[in-house]
């Protein structure tokens, strides 16, 4: 392909996509964001000072979905009818979008945030595709990504809720296409940053460690220490002391619900007697099982080291996209909790590194990952499921099948490439 029609197709991605971001933003324009809900109000307590009510004053937990005071704050704006959400998140966050929440309505304040997280899910496909070296014009991936994003549950359901992990996904992907390039600094920058926002992105400096690259690893951890230093500054110890109970508190639920899929609910759902918690309002909230938590942490340290020890010999660009796939199923999977939003960064990096294997593989592989993530089958299942608790299976269940096939995909990239280590770094990704 000749730099002009490089141009031209890089041209037409972003057009597709800039078209695509437009059209979403419109859809979601002045909707309720029960996940940006959470962080707007959090923030408005840190606006005015009642820092002990950043998560709901609740000294075990954060704060109940239905909390009167956390209610107020919306119906103060005339937003009712609307169910609640917990802010999960540090309290640097909360006072970070504070003097926003003293200028702007709910309202206003979604619509910015939904503007800031569709650009970030739209600029993510294009870093996909360049991380993983697709083989493809950026136009045809930027469509064939957009399909996918429009029809299976992750990305949609990150856009519905407002969900910050759009941004973290955008960070993780820009801090490994640099890490490729050999900016360590700005990709443990970035990294550190994803980090601060959600902490469990912290695992994938693993990879850093793994690599020996010291700086990235270094400046990791320095910018998730400086973001710790920062918000115990401005907010205290007290509210981080409850966010850390609340974190403890969530990390002892078993919730089964149809967009929580990990190796814990799966096997509460199909073995493992589920343990009701008295505490909790929510049926579907259960208190996780001892062994089941720790043999799923095992697995989790198992598959991480597996992941670093079977990818070894390969070159390096390509050991850093398949540990990268690898690892960020792993620890979604094996970790305490995963909602199905958080899928979307191994989805990306599926659908930008199948093509490596022609068309082909990319239509046979995408056809279970399709079925498995759609949305279209997985509403259904979501609106048409028993009543709690389920005689059958939940729709959870078919993601497994997408979980199954993007794992293969990357272990055939690994012996593809294993298999080319002493080719020029191109020769694996030329089209043909």
């Amino acid at each position: 392909m000749t730099g002009k029609n490089q141009s031209r197709d890089m041209a037409g991605a972003i057009l597709l996509l800039v078209a695509w971001a437009s059209w979403t933003v419109w859809r979601y324009w002045d909707s309720y964001a029960i996940d940006m809900a959470a962080i707007y109000i959090a923030g408005h307590f840190a606006w005015i000072g009642d820092t002990p009510m950043l998560y709901g004053g609740n000294a075990k937990s954060f704060a109940i979905a239905n909390d009167p005071a956390w209610r107020g704050v919306l119906e103060s704006h005339g937003i009712t009818g609307h169910s609640g959400s917990h802010y999960v998140y540090p309290p640097l966050w909360a006072f970070a979008v504070a003097p926003f929440t003293g200028t702007f309505d709910p309202i206003s304040f979604f619509n910015g945030a939904r503007v800031l997280l569709v650009a970030s899910l739209a600029a993510s496909i294009l870093i996909a595709w360049r991380l993983m070296r697709t083989p493809v014009s950026p136009v045809l991936f930027a469509g064939f990504a957009v399909l996918f994003v429009e029809t299976t549950i992750p990305a949609a359901a990150a856009l519905s809720l407002g969900q910050p992990q759009l941004l973290v996904i955008f960070l993780i992907l820009l801090g490994f296409e640099r890490y490729i390039a050999g900016r360590d600094t700005t990709a443990g920058v970035l990294l550190g940053l994803a980090a601060a926002i959600k902490v469990t992105p912290i695992i994938l400096a693993v990879i850093f460690l793994a690599d020996r690259r010291w700086r990235a690893a270094g400046a990791t951890a320095l910018t998730a220490a400086s973001a710790a230093a920062i918000s115990l500054a401005v907010a205290g110890v007290e509210p981080h002391a409850a966010f850390l109970r609340g974190v403890s508190w969530m990390e002892s639920l078993m919730p089964i619900v149809g967009l929580n899929l990990t190796f814990e609910t799966a096997a509460h759902d199909f073995f493992v007697p589920f343990l009701p918690c008295d505490p909790c309002s929510d049926p579907r909230m259960g208190l996780d099982t001892a062994w089941v938590s720790q043999f799923s942490r095992a697995i989790l340290v198992v598959s991480v080291g597996f992941s670093i020890w079977i990818t070894a010999s390969m070159p390096f660009d390509d050991r850093a996209r398949v540990r990268l796939l690898l690892i960020s199923v792993a620890s979604l999977f094996f970790g305490p909790l995963a909602w199905m939003h958080y899928y979307t960064l191994p989805l990306l990096i599926f659908l930008a590194l199948s093509p490596n294997f022609g068309w082909r593989w990319a239509t046979l592989a995408s056809i279970p990952v399709w079925l498995g993530f759609s949305h279209l089958w997985m509403g259904k299942l979501l609106t048409e499921a028993k009543a709690f608790p389920f005689e059958t299976f939940y729709p959870q269940h078919t993601a497994l099948l997408s979980l199954a096939a993007i794992v293969a995909t990357g272990m055939i990239f690994i012996r593809a490439s294993s298999g080319t280590a002493n080719r020029a770094p191109d020769t694996l990704n030329q089209p043909g």
